[in-house]
């Protein structure tokens, strides 16, 4: 059953076959001679017992605990489920501060071109500063 398994043959007559052309694994599992092994039927049935005893899983417990008894083997196991949840926690909209009456608003977008007509009627609506030299005379 294990060659069976191992060798990932399909069929009870694949392994047979195999059994009768390679001595080594016949020896394996335990016959000399290919004149002992079993009918294909015997074979079947005691595969249907094995399986029903769950006996390949015991062999299997049986091997990993005589082999890595004194072995710590570590395991990490990642889960990739989304889980539902908020991505920003939502934010009340900052509240406008109030301007005091007749200070200048101020703009928030960007910039805007001034044409030329633009500029000097905001040139005329401006003082025109004088230089001052503190100390001597001009």
């Amino acid at each position: 059953m294990v060659a069976k398994a191992v060798y990932n043959f399909p069929t009870t007559r694949d392994l047979l076959d195999r059994l009768h052309s390679d001595e080594q694994l016949l020896r394996i599992c335990g016959w000399n001679h290919a004149k002992q092994l079993p009918h294909e039927s015997t074979f079947s049935r005691a595969f249907a017992e094995f399986a029903e005893m769950e006996l390949p899983q015991f062999v299997h417990e049986a091997l990993i605990r005589e082999t890595q008894k004194d072995r710590l083997i570590g395991h990490i196991a990642r889960d990739s489920t989304a889980i539902e949840a908020r991505e920003h926690s939502p934010q009340a909209a900052p509240a406008q501060a109030a301007q005091p009456a007749g200070s200048p608003r101020r703009r928030t977008g960007p910039p805007r071109a001034r044409t030329s007509a633009g500029k000097e009627a905001s040139r005329a609506g401006r003082r025109k500063r004088i230089p001052v030299c503190i100390g001597s005379a001009p």
